[in-house]
């Protein structure tokens, strides 16, 4: 990865764990032909959680759902929601209950990857944060696509 995508990869995590007052956070690209997404930035995780969901298909947690469904997903307390609440040992293992993946598209509405956002309690995901993200991500989407 060239530096200037790593370094845009970078500034744009901590905004977005910043806008939504998250804990920890992560970047991942989509490959469309091995249909899976891969970590490409990360902040406030373990070796151990990056080697776990270093290769994500689509529908495996938050940010597998997001890809499949192509919308943000938000699951306020894993041990509660109705698809996920299986992986709650494993996202608790790696100090998070909460998080929210949203789906980076090109200028052209490719999609190209997931941002998410992880809390370490269960979180209400206050409107006014996630139409900050919203703004923000529109952007940064375009300018990490074309470097991609």
């Amino acid at each position: 990865m060239n530096k200037s995508l790593d370094h845009l990869l970078n500034s744009t995590l901590e905004t977005a764990i910043e806008l939504t007052q998250a804990d920890k956070g992560n970047i991942q690209f989509f490959d469309e032909s091995k249909n899976e997404l891969r970590i490409v930035a990360q902040s406030g995780f373990t070796p151990q959680f990056v080697e776990h969901f270093r290769i994500v298909r689509p529908g495996y947690c938050a940010c597998g759902l997001a890809l499949k469904r192509r919308e943000r997903v938000l699951v306020k307390d894993i041990a509660k929601h109705p698809e996920l609440s299986h992986l709650a040992p494993i996202f608790l293992s790696y100090g998070f209950t909460a998080v929210q993946s949203t789906p980076l598209f090109g200028a052209g509405g490719e999609l190209f990857g997931v941002l998410s956002t992880h809390f370490e309690k269960p979180h209400a995901f206050p409107h006014p944060n996630l139409e900050m993200l919203d703004k923000y991500i529109v952007h940064a989407a375009r300018q990490i696509f074309e470097l991609n």
